[in-house]
């Protein structure tokens, strides 16, 4: 049996990131805030769903995150907003607001052998 198609994908994607970035967050745990993407794993992963919708997602998450930086507070403390879209694996993408400079620099520092960045091409 096929699976009943969801109607207003897209203005729901948006709906749910909107929801979760509407004020600038206020509580910090070891020096940062994120919001994964909030949808389902299976939906964001599958084959099955629109190149469209998955796009969708991805600049919905650029966009708010373009969003808190425009009303970050004015503090002495510094706050860096980053999107950070994980291609291979789209669920894992998410909004992360460092507090300070201090873990913002650690996160950064990936080179082991479990981890590692990895340059895109200026094309």
């Amino acid at each position: 049996m096929r699976e009943k198609r969801v109607r207003g994908m897209k203005r729901k994607t948006n709906k749910l990131i909107e929801a979760h970035t509407v004020e600038f967050p206020v509580e910090f745990y070891n020096g940062y805030w994120h919001l994964h993407l909030p949808i389902a794993q299976e939906f964001i992963n599958s084959t099955k769903t629109p190149m469209k919708i998955k796009r969708l997602c991805m600049q919905t998450l650029i966009d708010r995150a373009k969003y808190l930086i425009q009303i970050k507070p004015n503090e002495k403390e510094t706050y860096r907003v980053v999107a950070a879209i994980n291609l291979a694996n789209l669920w894992n993408s998410q909004i992360i607001i460092f507090k300070g400079d201090t873990y913002f620099k650690d996160f950064f520092c990936r080179d082991d052998e479990y981890q590692k960045w990895l340059r895109l091409s200026s094309d």
